[in-house]
C-alpha cells in the first residue's frame, strides 16, 4: 500500500472518530463538519486506482472504497441518530420519524441492489457483451442504484440543516419542517422505486408476448435499422431485392416513428425494440441479420452471436462510410465489385477475404445500357448531401451548383436539367428556387424530382444523357448505363488526386471547384466523341462486378447460401 493511500486512510479514520466523538457529545455541528472532511478524504481515496498492492488493502478497497457512497450514508445515519438521542431537545416523535425515514431510504437501496440490479440491470449488461474479440465494446453498469444513493445523501442533508438550525435558534420548528420534508421525499422515492419495478415486470411480460409472436412467425431474416425517418431511402432501395427472396423477413427498429412507413411500403412484419437489452428476446433463435448502414447502434444486434450478420450498406461509393472499421464485426460483407474490397485494403482496414461476397448492385438491374452517343438532351444533377461532419462533406450544392446550372442554361439552352436533391440535403431549397426562377425565362422546362415522388433515381438515370454528381453511391450506380458523367471537386483536390483516391470517378470528367473547365468537358463529350468511354466501361466491371446473371440473382443466391448454412449449423450437420 502506497504512502499516499496510508495517509488518506489515516486521515479518514481520524475524521470518522472525531465525528463519532462529537456525535456522542451532542455536538452535531462539529460532527457534521468532521463527516464532510471524511467525504473529502474518501473522494481522494476512491480515485486512487493504483497502490492497493496486497490482499488486505485490496479487500478494504473493494468493501469500503468501491461502495463508499453506501458506506458513508450508513455512517451518517448512525451518527445522526446518536446525535439525536444525545440531545435533550429531541422528542420521541422526531426519533420515530427519523427512524422511519432511514427505513424507507435503506429499503429503496435494498430494492435497487438486491432486486432491480440483479434482475434487470445485470441482465442487460450480460446480453450486451459481444464475442471475446470485442470486449472493448462492453458498456459500464447502468448506475440507477448509485443515483439513488446520491439522492438519499442529499435527503439526509435536509435533516442536518434542520437539526443544526434548531439547536442554534432554540426552536424545533426547522427540525420538524426538514424532517417532514425528508419523510415526504422518502415516500416519493419509495413509490418511484416500486413503480420502476412494476413497470419492469410489465415490460418483461410484454417481451414474452413479443417473443412468442416472433417464434410463431419464425422469420429467416432480421432486417435491423436504426435511424430517423429521413434515412428511409436506405431501406427503400433494398425492398425489391428482399421481396424477391420469398423468405420471411422481420423488420426490427429502435424508433417507433419509422414503423408506419415501413409497414406501408414494405409489408414486412415490424417490431420496435427501443433498448439494447430488449434484443435478448432474439437470442435463442438463429437467423440472418442484414444491415443497410454501418451505424454504431448495429452493435445492439451484433451481440447476438448465434446469428449471421450481413452488411449490405446503401450504395457503392468512395465516401469514408464505405470503408468503416466497424465492418470487420460482420460475418459477411456484400459488396458490388472488387473495388470495394480494394478500398478497405488501401485504407488499412484488415478484413478476411472470405467475408466478402461480390453481388453487384441489384438496384441497377433496371438501368438501361446505352451505346455511345454525342447528343445531350437531358442532364441529371444529383448531388449528395452535406454530411454529418466536414470530413464527410462531398456536396457541391453550397458553392458549385448555381454557377454550374447557370452555365448549362446559358450555353446549352436546348438541354433539359433534372435536379434530384438528396433526401438529407439542407441546402437544396435554394437550388430548387433558382431552377424555378430559370424556368420563368427558359424555353425548356427544367424539372425538380423531390424525394418521395413517383419518379425515382433509376427513372432519372434512364431519362438522362449526362450525369453531374459528387462522390457518392449515385456515381457507381450510373456506371451501369455507360453514359458519360461529370464528378464535382468542391474541395479543390485536383483531377489526379480525385481519380487516384476515388475509384468510382475513373472514366468520368472532373469539374474543378471554380467550374472553369466546364466548357472543355462539354466539348469533349459532344464534339470529341467522349474519349473516356472505354475507361468508363472498364471501370464498370471493377466497380459493379463481373458475373453471369443479374445482380438480384446473385444477391438471392448468396443470401440463400447463408440461410442454408445456418440451417445446417442449427441441425448440427
Amino acid at each position: 500500500m502506497s504512502f499516499k493511500i496510508k495517509l488518506l486512510l489515516f486521515l479518514s479514520i481520524t475524521a470518522l472518530s472525531t465525528s463519532l466523538f462529537f456525535a456522542l457529545n451532542g455536538k452535531i455541528l462539529f460532527s457534521m463538519l468532521s463527516l464532510t472532511t471524511l467525504t473529502v478524504f474518501e473522494y481522494f481515496l476512491k480515485n486512487q486506482e493504483t497502490g492497493w498492492n496486497n490482499k488486505y488493502s485490496k479487500l478494504f478497497h473493494k468493501i469500503i472504497i468501491q461502495n463508499s457512497k453506501e458506506f458513508l450514508l450508513l455512517i451518517k445515519q448512525l451518527l445522526f441518530f446518536i446525535a439525536l438521542t444525545s440531545s435533550a431537545a429531541t422528542s420521541k416523535t422526531v426519533l420515530i420519524l427519523y427512524v422511519f425515514t432511514v427505513f424507507m431510504s435503506q429499503a429503496c437501496c435494498l430494492i435497487y441492489k438486491k432486486i432491480l440490479v440483479p434482475r434487470v440491470l445485470n441482465n442487460w449488461i450480460k446480453t450486451w457483451k459481444l464475442s471475446s474479440n470485442h470486449k472493448w465494446m462492453n458498456l459500464p453498469l447502468i448506475r440507477h442504484e448509485k443515483n439513488t444513493i446520491i439522492f438519499l445523501t442529499h435527503l439526509e442533508l435536509l435533516l442536518y440543516i434542520g437539526f443544526v438550525t434548531a439547536l442554534t435558534l432554540g426552536s424545533q420548528f426547522f427540525l420538524y419542517t426538514m424532517l417532514f420534508q425528508s419523510v415526504l421525499l422518502s415516500v416519493v422515492l419509495m413509490s418511484l422505486t416500486a413503480a420502476t419495478f412494476i413497470m419492469h415486470q410489465k415490460k418483461e411480460a410484454n417481451k414474452e408476448n413479443v417473443k412468442k409472436a416472433i417464434d410463431e412467425y419464425n422469420p429467416d431474416i432480421y432486417f435491423f435499422f436504426n435511424g430517423p425517418i429521413d434515412y428511409f431511402y436506405q431501406i427503400e432501395q433494398w425492398v425489391k431485392p428482399l421481396k424477391e427472396l420469398k423468405n420471411k423477413i422481420l423488420f426490427i427498429t429502435k424508433s417507433k416513428k419509422i414503423i408506419e412507413p415501413v409497414l406501408e411500403k414494405t409489408n414486412f412484419p415490424t417490431i420496435s425494440l427501443k433498448y439494447h437489452q430488449d434484443m435478448d428476446i432474439l437470442q435463442d433463435r438463429s437467423a440472418t441479420c442484414i444491415y443497410v448502414n454501418s451505424s454504431i447502434i448495429n452493435h445492439h444486434m451484433l451481440k447476438l452471436q448465434n446469428h449471421k450478420h450481413v452488411l449490405l450498406l446503401h450504395g457503392e461509393s468512395d465516401k469514408v462510410s464505405s470503408f468503416s472499421p466497424h465492418a470487420s464485426y460482420y460475418d459477411y460483407l456484400f459488396v458490388s465489385g472488387k473495388a470495394a474490397i480494394d478500398r478497405y485494403i488501401h485504407n488499412g482496414i484488415n478484413i478476411p477475404q472470405n467475408k466478402f461476397r461480390i453481388i453487384g448492385r441489384p438496384q441497377t438491374d433496371c438501368i438501361k445500357i446505352t451505346n455511345k452517343q454525342n447528343q445531350i438532351k437531358t442532364l441529371l444533377y444529383a448531388p449528395t448531401w452535406e454530411g454529418e461532419t466536414e470530413l464527410a462533406n462531398y456536396s457541391s450544392v453550397k458553392n458549385m451548383a448555381i454557377p454550374m446550372l447557370n452555365w448549362v442554361n446559358n450555353n446549352q439552352p436546348n438541354v433539359k436539367i433534372i435536379f434530384k436533391p438528396h433526401p438529407l440535403s439542407t441546402d437544396s431549397k435554394k437550388i430548387i428556387d433558382h431552377i424555378n426562377s430559370i424556368n420563368e425565362k427558359s424555353k425548356i422546362r427544367h424539372e425538380v424530382v423531390l424525394p418521395g415522388s413517383a419518379k425515382n433515381l433509376i427513372d432519372c438515370f434512364n431519362e438522362s444523357d449526362l450525369l453531374i454528381t459528387d462522390i457518392s453511391g449515385v456515381l457507381a450506380d450510373f456506371l451501369r448505363s455507360e453514359k458519360p458523367f461529370i464528378v464535382t471537386d468542391p474541395s479543390g483536390l485536383g483531377e489526379d488526386e480525385m481519380t487516384t483516391n476515388n475509384l468510382t470517378t475513373r472514366g468520368g470528367y472532373i469539374l474543378d471547384k471554380n467550374i472553369s473547365n466546364i466548357e472543355k468537358i462539354f466539348n469533349n463529350i459532344i464534339n470529341r466523341n467522349d474519349p473516356l468511354h472505354v475507361t468508363r466501361k472498364e471501370n464498370k466491371s471493377y466497380i459493379l462486378g463481373e458475373f453471369t446473371g443479374s445482380s438480384t440473382d446473385r444477391f438471392i443466391m448468396e443470401i440463400k447460401t447463408i440461410l442454408e448454412r445456418n440451417c445446417q449449423t442449427e441441425q448440427g450437420l
